[in-house]
């Protein structure tokens, strides 16, 4: 009945392309509905922190607190949890798995975990290729449990100006979403397609994102970023501004707009969600 957003920053992560320094952020945004019968509006705060040690070895975590509305003034409150393990083998080649578990007050949504592994092989500041895959079981989804797998392929190009310091990219990523059962949606399998382009010229940074299609129980943001609950999802789009303080802290706005209609109601329903990021990287 609603969607989770653990934070738009993390839509904007590429696929592991290398290793970095320690990287910590906090954000913080709101939800507001238009057009649904069932949500009113909600708020989310995340952490989330990268650190390479050893140096070939990359781990993620990150914590969510989530709270919606329901215009019959009842209120959910989630808790959930993510973390990433991404291994290096050798330059340009790249493993990765990890886990997603939500706690929630909402009865279809408790104890839900997702599980995934994905790998690629990429050239820094040229070109990233892989394909990752995600099991999610909802053992509390009735009549019975619900097991919903996702395969995500990726394929990025990235150009470099050197001497005018200016670097364009762009990914595309297609998906495919297959559930167990065919609920009350008349069909297992939809696909979607979606495009993220980067812009840097200097200390700034312009994000952006689009795609459309069908999903429903969806992962985005390489298994950070979970949209649960019989929701069908049609399209959406984001754009969003960086620029760094200083060599260690950076600020960012983004704005995410989503189209979808809860499972069941005939209503089109549009979520923007602002949002504001502030982040620190260690600099040696």
């Amino acid at each position: 009945m609603r969607i989770l957003l653990i934070s738009l920053t993390l839509l904007f992560v590429a696929a592991p392309t290398g290793q970095g320094q320690p990287y910590g952020a906090l954000s913080a945004g709101g939800l507001a509905y238009r057009g649904s019968v069932l949500k009113e509006n909600g708020a989310y705060v995340s952490g989330y922190l990268a650190f390479s040690y050893p140096a070939w070895l990359q781990t993620e975590i990150s914590a969510t607190q989530t709270w919606i509305r329901y215009r019959d003034n009842t209120q959910l409150n989630q808790q959930e949890g993510f973390a990433s393990f991404t291994l290096y083998p050798r330059t340009g080649r790249w493993l990765r798995a990890g886990f997603h578990a939500i706690q929630t007050s909402d009865p279809l949504t408790r104890g839900s975990t997702t599980f995934f592994v994905g790998g690629g092989i990429y050239q820094p500041y040229r070109w990233h290729v892989g394909v990752t895959g995600y099991w999610t079981r909802y053992p509390s989804y009735e009549p019975e449990m619900l097991q919903v797998f996702q395969i995500e392929p990726v394929v990025g190009r990235s150009m470099f100006e050197l001497y005018t310091n200016r670097t364009l990219q762009a990914t595309l990523i297609p998906r495919m979403i297959l559930l167990d059962q065919r609920l009350t949606l008349g069909k297992q399998v939809f696909y979607s397609l979606e495009l993220q382009l980067t812009y840097q010229s200097g200390p700034w940074r312009i994000e952006s994102m689009l795609w459309s299609g069908e999903q429903v129980f969806a992962l985005r943001g390489y298994g950070a970023v979970v949209f649960n609950l019989p929701e069908k999802h049609t399209g959406g789009y984001a754009f969003g501004l960086r620029y760094p303080a200083n060599r260690t802290f950076q600020g960012a706005l983004h704005l995410y707009v989503e189209q979808f209609r809860d499972i069941g109601f005939d209503e089109d329903v549009r979520v923007l969600v602002p949002t504001i990021t502030l982040s620190y990287r260690h600099t040696p």
